[in-house]
């Protein structure tokens, strides 16, 4: 297993990227504020208030609306996240392991567990949560980071894992393990939420990781209902047509 940090040194938000120390705060703070709270439930002048802004629209000044600052938060984490990924998948590589189920989810699962704040909350996971409730009521204007990963090393990531099990189609194991993804988020806020009060568990995140990873694993390698792999390989071919390129519209 990759240990949590793994001997490489993690980067604060925004780290390596060319932001002002406002833009920094402002994005901090927004994050662990829309994690709390929502998307919906924090105003803008609120974020400001808090970063210490005394211009109640500081947020719009630097990202014009909330829809472009929710996407700057994840454009600095996800990028945070994309490297992180590429260094454990090179030294799964070096170790052979790139083949390995669990490891893979590992490798998926591992930068939200280590993502977070001083008093140990897991903040992007937050954030991300609240974002897929968000997306699930047609907030396209947010471009998840699983939903919508494009050509990167996550990409590649569940690619691998859809080829470690061919018997199912590889839609029905990507989306598996999306639904698992927000499981593990949902179970790394509660082990915070209770190693933080009175009833403090024995459990340490990295176990806790180790189960959710397991239950992914179990839940990737079950055999589909043949409606279930039927209903997949429909939407599938619906997929395909609507996104097909127009031959009236394509170039000559």
């Amino acid at each position: 297993m990759f240990h949590l940090t793994d001997g490489l040194e993690l980067e604060l938000l925004g780290h390596g990227l060319n932001l002002s120390q406002t833009k920094r705060r402002l994005l901090s703070v927004g994050e662990v504020m829309m994690g709390t709270s929502g998307l919906d439930g924090v105003a803008l002048h609120r974020i400001a208030a808090e970063a210490g802004q005394a211009n109640r629209f500081a947020v719009q000044y630097h990202f014009q609306s909330k829809a472009d600052f929710v996407n700057a938060i994840l454009a600095t984490r996800v990028a945070q996240v994309e490297r992180r990924r590429s260094a454990l998948l090179a030294r799964a590589q070096d170790r052979n392991l790139a083949d390995d189920p669990r490891v893979l989810l590992e490798l998926l699962y591992l930068p939200y567990a280590e993502q977070v704040d001083s008093t140990g909350a897991c903040v992007y996971a937050c954030f991300c949560t609240q974002l897929a409730l968000q997306h699930a009521f047609g907030r396209e204007a947010v471009r998840h980071p699983l939903i919508h990963a494009g050509d990167n090393v996550t990409t590649d990531i569940l690619l691998r894992i859809t080829r470690v099990v061919p018997h199912l189609p590889e839609d029905l194991v990507i989306s598996r393990v999306l639904v698992q993804t927000r499981q593990m988020m949902a179970a790394l806020i509660e082990h915070h939420a209770r190693t933080s009060n009175y009833y403090r568990w024995i459990r340490s995140r990295e176990v806790v990781l180790l189960e959710c990873i397991d239950m992914t694993h179990a839940a990737i390698a079950t055999e589909a209902r043949p409606e279930v792999i039927a209903c997949v390989q429909t939407e599938h071919r619906r997929w395909l047509t609507k996104n097909q390129p127009d031959p009236e519209n394509s170039p000559a």
